[in-house]
């Protein structure tokens, strides 16, 4: 009875365990969900170069010396990111400074 006991609660049960699921039939299931994910996030960012004719087109041309600011929810409205912070521009304000001497800036609530 105790050897009994010990199987079922370990899975040693005599039937040929009836409860178990094949391991092979729930695993692509679950790696095709995060393989989709994956390929969607991608496709919603705009690449920078879009994004700066995007920023001339709002904000008046790029030239040496002119700053914009945008606060975090302008520019998230503007360029949508996966990552909801500020550093998140970091490769779009390095290259409008680099390319158009513009001086770029995006304020959070937190950051002021």
């Amino acid at each position: 009875m105790f050897q009994q006991l010990l199987n079922m609660l370990f899975g040693d049960s005599p039937s040929g365990h009836p409860n178990r699921q094949a391991f092979e039939s729930v695993a692509p299931d679950v790696n095709k969900e995060i393989a989709t994910d994956k390929d969607t996030l991608p496709a919603t960012e705009k690449t920078l170069e879009e994004e700066i004719l995007l920023l001339a087109r709002t904000h008046g041309p790029l030239a040496s010396g002119v700053r914009i600011e945008l606060s975090l929810q302008e520019a998230l409205k503007l360029f949508p990111r996966a990552r909801r912070r500020c550093d998140a521009y970091g490769k779009l304000i390095r290259k409008v400074c680099e390319e158009y001497g513009t001086e770029l800036i995006i304020k959070s609530q937190k950051t002021k």
